[in-house]
């Protein structure tokens, strides 16, 4: 998931002492290269102060642009930072290794897609009733084998998601597929995939939903491919007979119908998925059929 840290400093606090500015700079500069090689940073930047700044508005077809600063304010946004994030919590702790914490403060806030805030929109739905809800059909679930599965990384596109747009996520896997074919990286597994849920039963308005293979590093992998690192996990998995549009179902069947009289609970949380599908090597993508598995995460 991907979040905003905004920089702001105010002119009553802490005064830099002489050559600090020139410090805190470089310090910045070695955080920066820092979150750029563990794939994190996504942009970052310094901003001038809002004496340079030009506020524009349009009204009734006409434009006006003012200059400013536009309010007596001892408060300044100094910098941003936009990354990728596992959760919240990861987001707070990458916020607070930015230098310019010891002086001022960070703002953390979540980016949404104009999609996703169509999407919740358009459903309309409280967004406790969504969960991992999809056709409601009900299904029935093969016999689980319980597995302890090794860590694992899983790397490929992901987008984001709301009840209105979930038949979007189809439209996902062609142009991961695209861009795998042009991508060299150090796969496992042979030609298995992986689509992963985040954020699928905490009651949240939206989810994010992500195509991956999995690899031995992220050696090679695009920028814009987000990463994903899976600790040693135990699963319940469901082998899935039918075909691949029923997986959503089958999928909210274990969290509603399953689980509740396994004997287990679910593991979710930490940034880890909520839930894998597993397209293996006998997966025919024409027919939508063969080799397909759900993996849920218990304990």
């Amino acid at each position: 998931m991907r979040y905003l840290l905004m920089v702001r400093w105010n002119e009553d606090g802490p005064p830099l002492a002489p050559g600090e500015e020139a410090s805190l700079i470089r310090e910045h500069m070695d955080y920066d290269q820092e979150l750029r090689a563990r794939g994190t940073l996504i942009e970052s930047g310094s901003l001038e102060l809002e004496d340079a700044a030009t506020l524009v508005r349009v009204r009734s077809g006409k434009t006006s642009a003012t200059d400013g600063p536009f309010a007596e304010t001892k408060e300044h946004l100094g910098g941003f930072y936009v990354i990728e994030a596992r959760d919240r919590d990861e987001a707070v702790r990458i916020a607070a290794g930015i230098p310019s914490a010891r002086n001022g403060w960070i703002e953390v806030r979540p980016l949404r897609s104009l999609g996703q805030v169509l999407g919740s929109l358009e459903a309309g739905a409280p967004s406790a009733e969504r969960g991992a809800k999809m056709s409601g059909t009900p299904v029935k679930l093969q016999q689980p084998r319980i597995e302890e599965v090794a860590p694992m990384r899983l790397t490929g596109l992901m987008g984001d998601f709301a009840p209105a747009t979930m038949r979007e996520i189809a439209a996902l896997w062609p142009r991961f597929a695209q861009q795998l074919e042009r991508t060299r990286i150090s796969g496992v597994g042979g030609k298995v995939s992986y689509g992963a849920g985040f954020h699928c039963f905490d009651g949240s308005p939206a989810f994010q939903y992500l195509c991956a293979v999995e690899v031995s590093d992220f050696t090679g992998v695009p920028p814009e491919w987000a990463r994903i690192e899976i600790p040693r996990r135990r699963y319940a998995i469901f082998p899935h007979p039918g075909h691949v549009s029923g997986l959503g179902d089958a999928i909210n069947a274990v969290h509603e119908t399953w689980l509740p009289g396994s004997g287990h609970a679910a593991a979710l949380g930490g940034g880890a998925p909520d839930f894998l599908e597993r397209y293996g090597e006998g997966f025919d993508p024409a027919t939508g059929t063969g080799d397909l598995e759900v993996w849920f995460p218990i304990r």
